[in-house]
């Protein structure tokens, strides 16, 4: 449709025309929406909604699409509109407003929303006299236009409430409207209808209205009196819920905080609230779970909203019974309702603070309805999860339930009987407590339950229906956490190890994770109880395990280790962890084999294989290694080697094969020490960046083990990778960005070097590993976008210059005789973008500047004359902060030192008179 500019009366019609259209359900509706949305932006919609709108004969759709779309740019374009067009709207909706009195609710309540929306917008400038030309509108009108009018007030709150404001325009807006309450409350008495006058007081108590000032009204009479009234009882309740939701204790607005301070008007509220308890047995009675629902919020917010005057005591007047009652609302028999009271008691049992003691009988029968509330209703997916969340609320109460009762909690949880639902609560809420300190009292109490628990499930409950997954769950998560009590109860070892490995091989992901997780427990809490079952365990396991995700296997395996090195012998332990590699090595070789098989099986496999490689946690490794662990290491790495080979350019798949390395120099020490030269064959064959950066943690972590030369790593390995890491040099420095994490690592092990095995590094005659860290180095520091690298490369430089507990005889002649042709420029160099970047990035800074001026001062001006060393003009700056640096000196013979070196450094070049008087001073 093409809508022409010139002619109104076109426009109009082709909108009409829309309207009629979408509204018709021809199959040209979608054709008609399309229009009418493209036509909100256009330039002619105002003219076109209000004529449309104006019109004393349009349909009632063309009514309300025309209101809707005028209200949608109300509130999107009104702030941009100018006063003229301001004014042509205001005055063409409030003109026509109450002719709409008569017609359907639905277009009554939309006019009602646009005249709200655009008297919110004018009533500050615009309409001033809104209000008082409202209230002196209602005296002239007849019953159905006054309900209009008072629909429109009604809406003026929530309107508030969306508008883009600022928050001085609110507050501004806010106060005007509640300096006009009492006119507009006195006129909102003298309606009739009573679901209009509840709406209406129900918006306005949003303002901020005072308990204090709401109840003294007559209109408040009609709330409470309503309460008994079946077809609006909901209303008032939903109205006084939103009373006690800003006027509550626990508010943090101090004007409405003071109203439930006020003795008086707390025990108001407390009698209006226990009020309701006939109202809620009555619905309870009838099944009406609307007013069922509607009292329980009400008593759930208005307990949540003033927990701490709850908590002060149970001598309070009312709070015993308030208590009870909300005991009552939470053992409601529908979940959603009952849950509404949930979050109140988390509330609450933060505020208890002193006389938790009083509390001990509210919380005992508490836990016996929370118990119900927690429990699974059925084995539908949704219902879970419903429960599941609801649950999460829970915890912190339960907890903090058993705090309070102590071994009541136990005696509660023992004492029910029911179908598995019912057991499996207790057992969640029984995990609730696992912080509980394992004094020999209690867990004499825990293997009791726990006893009990696997005692009951095998005589009640070993054949119920699978699909009950939830139950298994959360009895192998009992299990699970409580696994350490079995060292004193080692009687439950046996079945609670066959019913975890009966569920290992469940078609529920969770349940196989629980089982496997309980076992890995059992196997390190427990270990030497299972020492003489442990091969048959494994051979179990090897023959089943290809069924099981990657990380539950890794959970039986990590128990398994744990068992293995508390076997009776060295010899044993080697036998059961040959058992548990081997079938993983085949793993890995079927999957080298099979080109079908992705790479996460791949990764999978050498996680597994790098749990085997390291000491269990809570193991100590023997000071002199016991184990010959060489045959598995040697399998081990074949493997690797070959994975190696193939899969260089897998960043994460190497990531775990020098983890499997680094690993194994853990718990193997000088056994791996033969395979170094091998792996330093890998290292230096690598092409791919994406295995460089697991290759240098490694030789980080080989060269603080090892050293380096001797059963170490090789020192042309070093070299080697500096060419490998040549190519960082080449780059642009915007470029060195996206290589953070090798230049990082390679630093560090630079660092390595340096600092475990500096000897070896003097054989090295190849000046380019310095030259190229140097100028690696230099180009980092420089560069703002290479901060996050700074660190390491500022502790590599101190330690290559000038740390004092290495500048021996030996490492200077170094310096001096084999790196000096590089290092005497790359110093200058270093110390211009030092100066350059002199407080910019890091405090080191200052720090490394002295460093590099006792170096130019020690190692590089005695070998090279000035001549050999030209220095740059330095600029006004330069000379400001070299000037700066002095002053930072704190020793005299360093300062001495330093201005000798600067002295020589600066030579010929215009200084600062300040500074020149600062060098040439002779104290």
């Amino acid at each position: 449709l093409k809508l022409r500019q010139n002619k109104m009366d076109e426009h109009v019609n082709a909108i009409r025309h829309a309207i009629q259209v979408f509204y018709s359900g021809s199959p040209d509706q979608r054709n008609a929406e399309m229009i009418l949305i493209q036509f909100l932006k256009s330039p002619h919609a105002w003219e076109v909604y209000l004529t449309l709108l104006t019109s004393p004969s349009e349909e009632t759709n063309v009514y309300f699409s025309v209101a809707n779309s005028l209200y949608s740019k109300i509130k999107i374009e009104w702030a941009n509109l100018d006063n003229d067009k301001k004014v042509q709207v205001l005055n063409s909706i409030s003109n026509i407003g109450l002719k709409f009195s008569g017609v359907p609710n639905h277009l009554k309540n939309k006019i009602c929303q646009l005249w709200a929306c655009v008297a919110l917008r004018a009533m500050n400038k615009l309409w001033t006299s809104f209000f008082s030309d409202i209230l002196s509108e209602f005296e002239k009108r007849n019953p159905e236009e006054r309900e209009m009018l008072v629909k429109l007030l009604g809406l003026i709150p929530e309107e508030l409430e969306s508008a883009l404001l600022g928050i001085e325009e609110r507050k501004e807006i806010t106060a005007h409207i509640l300096e006009v309450k009492d006119q507009v409350f006195n006129l909102v008495y003298q309606v009739s209808n009573k679901k209009i006058v509840l709406d209406f007081i129900k918006s306005w108590i949003r303002l901020g209205i005072k308990i204090s000032y709401i109840r003294s009204h007559p209109i408040f009479e009609g709330v409470t009196y309503y309460l008994n009234d079946g077809e609006h009882c909901v209303n008032s309740l939903e109205i006084l819920e939103e009373l006690v939701k800003l006027n509550g204790a626990n508010k943090s607005v101090p004007t409405l905080m003071e109203e439930m301070h006020n003795p008086e008007i707390a025990k108001f509220m407390f009698q209006l609230v226990l009020q309701t308890r006939g109202l809620y047995d009555l619905a309870i009675e009838k099944d009406n779970e609307e007013i069922a629902r509607a009292v329980v919020s009400f008593v759930g917010e208005f307990c949540e909203s003033n927990s701490i005057l709850l908590a002060r005591g149970m001598n309070i007047e009312y709070v015993p019974e308030i208590l009870e009652y909300a005991i009552k609302c939470t053992s409601h028999p529908e979940k959603n309702i009952s849950e509404l009271m949930v979050s109140f008691w988390y509330l609450f049992t933060l505020e208890l603070k002193k006389n938790k003691e009083q509390y001990q009988i509210v919380y005992e029968n508490l836990l016996k309805v929370l118990l119900p509330l927690c429990a699974y209703i059925s084995d539908d997916e949704d219902d879970i999860e419903d429960v599941k969340l609801l649950r999460r609320s829970c915890t912190r109460t339960l907890s903090e339930t058993y705090r309070l009762i102590g071994d009541n909690y136990f005696n509660i949880l023992g004492s029910v009987s029911g179908g598995w639902e019912v057991y499996e609560v207790t057992y969640f809420a029984f995990l609730q407590v696992s912080f509980i300190e394992r004094t020999e009292h209690n867990s004499n109490i825990i293997s009791y339950f726990l006893n009990n628990a696997l005692t009951n499930h095998m005589v009640n409950f070993q054949s119920i229906n699978s699909v009950h997954y939830v139950y298994y769950d959360t009895l192998l998560e009992l299990i699970d956490h409580f696994s350490g009590c079995f060292l004193t109860h080692p009687e439950l070892i046996p079945i609670s190890l066959q019913l975890c490995r009966t569920h290992m091989f469940s078609n529920v992901v969770d349940v196989v994770r629980s089982a496997c997780s309980a076992i890995e427990s059992i196997f390190k809490e427990c270990p030497k109880f299972l020492t003489e079952s442990l091969n048959e365990t494994i051979q179990d396991y090897n023959k089943t395990f290809i069924n099981i995700e990657g990380e539950s296997r890794e959970s039986i395996v990590e128990g398994m280790i744990t068992v293995a090195y508390h076997m009776d012998s060295p010899e044993q332990t080697i036998e059961s962890l040959q058992l548990i590699v081997d079938p993983i090595v085949d793993r890995i070789s079927t999957i080298m084999a099979d080109q079908s098989i992705g790479n996460e099986f791949l990764i999978t496999e050498l996680q597994i294989l790098a749990s085997v490689c390291s000491y269990p946690h809570g193991v100590s490794p023997p000071e002199n290694s016991e184990y010959n662990l060489s045959t598995i290491i040697i399998d081990i790495f074949e493997v690797l080697e070959h994975i190696h080979s193939v899969w260089e350019s897998e960043e994460l798949i190497m990531t775990e094969i020098y983890n499997i390395f680094k690993n194994t120099i853990n718990t193997c020490g000088v056994q791996f020490a033969p395979l170094l030269p091998q792996i330093t064959n890998l290292i230096k064959s690598c092409k791919e960046e994406s295995s460089l950066q697991s290759a240098i943690d490694f030789i980080k972590h080989a060269i603080e083990t090892f050293g380096i030369g001797n059963m170490g790593i090789d020192p042309s390995l070093i070299v080697k990778l500096s060419s490998h890491t040549h190519f960082l040099i080449d780059l642009e420095s915007r470029e060195l960005g996206i290589h953070t994490e090798i230049i990082e690592a390679y630093m560090d092990l630079l660092t390595y070097c340096l600092k475990y095995s500096r000897g070896p590094l003097l054989s090295i005659d190849d000046a380019s590993l310095i030259s190229n860290s140097l100028l690696l180095a230099i180009k980092c520091v420089a560069h703002p976008e290479m901060r996050m690298v700074q660190l390491p490369v500022y502790t590599f430089l101190n330690q290559f210059f000038f740390d004092d507990r290495f500048m021996d005889n030996e490492w200077r002649t170094y310096l001096n005789e084999v790196i000096a042709n590089v290092s005497h420029l790359l110093c200058r160099n270093l110390f211009m973008v030092m100066l350059d970047t002199y407080g910019r990035f890091d405090p080191k800074h200052a720090t490394l500047l002295h460093g590099l001026i006792s170096y130019y001062g020690e190692v590089i001006r005695p070998h090279i004359s000035l001549a050999y060393f030209p220095t740059p003009p330095f600029d006004e700056e330069q000379k400001v902060l070299l000037l700066q640096l002095l002053y930072t000196i704190k020793s005299p013979r360093r300062f001495t030192e330093y201005c000798h070196v600067l002295r020589l450094v600066c030579s010929g070049k215009k200084l600062p008179d300040e500074l020149n008087k600062f060098l040439n001073e002779p104290n």
